[in-house]
């Protein structure tokens, strides 16, 4: 029986219920109707729900936990992060929600209190620090 190929639009001689003309039609139109799948919203939201769970459980993991405070000790992934972090800083909103967060009375009572305990042990240290000085001389 002849059909007209579905893929490439080409007339076959169909052997049953094809309806590609050989394994080269057979396979893009495989590919392209699995592309075509995943496009599927549905599918799309099921796929990086899957996905989201799978990374929350490797995270736990010992091994990967070691692996990421081993890729953190790295200097080029600690400069990284300092860039990551001082372009974030710039952004507009950034700075603006964190002049906000700094003027509120409570933030602004505990960075007191943590100065105060810091100038306290900087204090204590540069005590510590001219008593050994003496002892040496």
């Amino acid at each position: 029986m002849l059909k007209k190929c579905v893929q490439c639009g080409t007339v076959f001689d169909a052997g049953g219920s094809d309806i590609t003309c050989g394994k080269a039609c057979s396979k893009e139109r495989y590919s392209e109707r699995k592309r075509e799948y995943r496009q599927r919203p549905e599918v799309k939201e099921y796929r990086r729900e899957h996905q989201r769970e799978y990374l929350r459980e490797y995270r736990q993991r010992p091994e990967a936990k070691a692996r990421k405070r081993e890729y953190r000790q790295r200097p080029e992934a600690k400069e990284h992060e300092r860039e990551y972090r001082r372009e974030y800083r710039q952004r507009p909103e950034v700075k603006e929600h964190r002049r906000e967060y700094r003027q509120r009375p409570e933030v602004k009572e505990h960075r007191r209190e943590c100065n105060r305990e810091h100038q306290r042990a900087s204090r204590i240290m540069s005590s510590l620090a001219m008593l050994d000085a003496m002892k040496q001389a």
